[in-house]
């Protein structure tokens, strides 16, 4: 491993730490990003970044039961609500996050609140989170391969920029349009009278 990949690696782990507690965007952005642009670094950026959710995830759900309260920046109601259901079956309801647009900071926090137990909360999030990331890069490598494969090789780096910039830009806009559909869904009754971190409404079903 080179002082780059490295870098990526420890950037990673960092993001994926953060999203847990209140960053609004998922590491599988950044992981995607890294993977086209460097794909033989794939495990070592899968790897560091389902640990900094996992490590991240410990770390927020222990600060929330000793006290510690915080804003969850871009949440709506109706997805505490959802996470909140979904938790009924304990840490194996993490099952949903993966396969969902509801943040994981919002199933760590009612996880928290709902006291599970951390080494559940820890197996199943590599195991659900590890899944999906572990395909979002498995498909980006595919897609940096095919642009290696069809761009001239003086060219294709080039072609993996704009291309990555291209996506992100289509990630934006998708992100933007989700939340709004989120948040025009939202019904006052689904929200915690403190407006922070909650024992979310229990009305909506998975």
């Amino acid at each position: 491993m080179n002082w780059l990949m490295a870098g990526v690696v420890l950037a990673l782990f960092v993001w994926a730490f953060a999203e847990a507690y209140v960053w609004p965007v998922v590491p599988d952005v950044a992981l995607a990003s890294a993977v086209f642009l460097i794909p033989d670094g794939a495990v070592w950026f899968v790897s560091a970044t389902v640990i900094g959710s996992a490590v991240g995830g410990i770390a927020a759900m222990t600060s929330y039961r000793r006290g510690l309260r915080w804003r969850l920046p871009l949440v709506t109601r109706l997805m505490q609500s959802k996470a909140a259901t979904w938790l009924e079956r304990g840490a194996l309801g993490l099952m949903y996050q993966p396969l969902t647009t509801v943040p994981y900071k919002v199933f760590v926090v009612e996880g928290a609140v709902r006291a599970v137990g951390l080494a559940a909360w820890t197996l199943w999030t590599v195991v659900f989170r590890g899944a999906r990331m572990s395909v979002v890069a498995v498909l980006t490598v595919v897609a940096s391969d095919l642009v290696g494969a069809i761009a001239p090789a003086d060219i294709a780096p080039t072609v993996r920029l704009v291309m990555l910039g291209v996506g992100l830009v289509i990630f934006l806009i998708g992100f933007w349009g989700t939340w709004q559909l989120w948040s025009r869904s939202d019904s006052p009754e689904s929200v915690h009278s403190d407006g922070v971190a909650p024992t979310f409404a229990r009305t909506m079903r998975p």
